[in-house]
Order: C-alpha cells, then structure tokens, then sequence
C-alpha cells in the first residue's frame, strides 16, 4: 500500500528524467528480506535480491514507471532471468534507472499484522476531517467525537457514538446505540454490535446486538450473532460465529461454523 502522493511524486520525478525505469524506495529495518539498493544521488546503480549481509537499508518498493522499451528489454532475457527486477537490473547498469524516496508510506501486506497496520494508516492520513455523503443519514442523536468519512446511502442510526478515525462504506447500516472507535466498516455491512474498536470488517458483515469486537479482521459475508466477544481474531469470508461466545487470537478460515460448544471460554 502506497499513498498518492508518494506515486505522483515518482511520476513527476520519472518525467523530469532521462532513464528508462524510476521506482520508490524507502528504508527497512530488515533490508534483506527486499532488494536492496546501490545508489549515486538519485540513480540506482544496482539492485541485490536478499542479500544475506546488506551493506544499507535502502529497498525497492517493486513500484516502478517504465519507458516502452521495457517490453523489450524483458523479451530478450536470459532463461535464468526472468524476474521484472532483472529488467530493472538491465536499466540500472546502464544508468538509465532512478529512485523516488517514499515520503509518506509504503507497506507491503504480507500476513494479517500489516493488514491491520496499513487500515490504521491510511485512516490516519485520509480521514483528516468528517466528511458525510449528501444520500448517507446520520439521526440527530449519533454523536461523532472524531473524524468519520461517512459514504453514499449509510445509515447512522440513533444513538450511535463514532470516535477517532472511522470510515462507514457504501449502504452499510449502523443499527442504534451502536460504539464504533478507530476502525473501518466497509460497505453493505448491517452492524448492531454493542462496540467496535480498532478493527477491520469488510463487505458484506452482519453482525448482531451485544457483540463486542476488538483489534480484529473480519473477512467478507461473516455473521456474528448476540452476545459474542471477539479480540485480536480474524475471522474468515463467509464465516458463522454462533450466540454467546468469546474468541481471543484465533484464526478461523473461510466458510467455518462455529458454535458454542466448540469455544466457548
């Protein structure tokens, strides 16, 4: 995940050059699980894949703007190359590949902990201010403390209290009296949860009265019932989470079943 700045700002350096390939890149902590590269001002001189010993801790995004004679370039490569980065490779040798410096963030979404991390983010740099679509309605009861983009035909029902970052997708209902702090609601979701904190529910969820959820992913079509607690989980596309449970770091995958008598604790 990549902002639009960081992206029109590798376009413009791209157009005010003369080289052939322009990528971002950024610092990381562990460089060798990325490629890592060797640069003179703003041209990059080689890239080295997972170096076991990196001599910097600058990386290749994998985010690149290419003249046409990339096409080429990939035609003609050997049979042991055949990665874009040995393309890239071809172009830095003979000066014609430079670099971008990410500016605002770049994270590349490997496991459910940076899925987590990116919502956070780019809730914290694109919800700035509340903005509520003209077709959405919010009942004059629901109180937002914080900064909430709100979208086209979302239902914000009485009593409701938004905090921090939130964004509301597309036709989702928040049913009354409903706590929704710091996460993301995607659309088509009918939410009547005592509390939401934190987390990501994708498109599509229902999720019944009294149910608290907490630090968690929940994959599309999931359906919650009553009086379930679920913390620090990810629940699966199309999952059933039966009445009354409490859940705490647990993985369940697509189209699981569960029910009390399975984990309940």
């Amino acid at each position: 995940m990549v902002s639009e700045r960081d992206l029109k700002n590798l376009k413009n350096k791209f157009e005010n050059k003369e080289s052939k390939a322009s990528m971002l890149a950024t610092g990381e902590e562990k460089p060798e699980k990325f490629g890592v590269l060797s640069i003179t001002n703003d041209e990059v001189d080689s890239i080295m894949e997972k170096p076991e010993e990196p001599d910097n801790h600058l990386v290749n995004t994998g985010i690149y703007i290419f003249k046409p004679e990339i096409f080429d370039v990939l035609e003609n490569l050997e049979n042991d190359q055949n990665l874009l980065v040995d393309a890239v490779s071809h172009f830095a040798e003979n000066d014609q590949a430079t670099f971008e410096l990410i500016e605002d963030y770049w994270i590349d979404i490997g496991d459910l902990r940076t899925l987590k991390k990116a919502d956070r983010i780019k809730r914290e740099f694109k919800i700035t201010e509340t903005e509520i679509s003209d077709s959405a309605k919010v009942h004059e009861s629901a109180e937002i403390t914080g900064n909430a983009i709100i979208e086209d035909e979302a239902q914000i029902k009485p009593n409701t209290v938004i905090q921090g970052d939130v964004f509301i997708g597309e036709g989702t209902d928040i049913e009354p009296n409903t706590r929704i702090k710091n996460s993301t609601i995607c659309r088509g979701s009918i939410i009547d949860a005592q509390s939401i904190k934190q987390s990501n529910i994708f498109q599509d969820n229902i999720i019944d009265s009294g149910v608290c959820i907490e630090d968690c992913i929940l994959g599309e079509d999931s359906e919650i019932r009553s009086g379930t607690v679920i913390r620090e989980s990810f629940i699966g596309a199309r999952s059933f989470i039966d009445m009354n449970n409490s859940i705490r770091d647990m993985k369940f995958v697509p189209d699981a079943r569960t029910d009390l008598s399975e984990i309940s604790k």
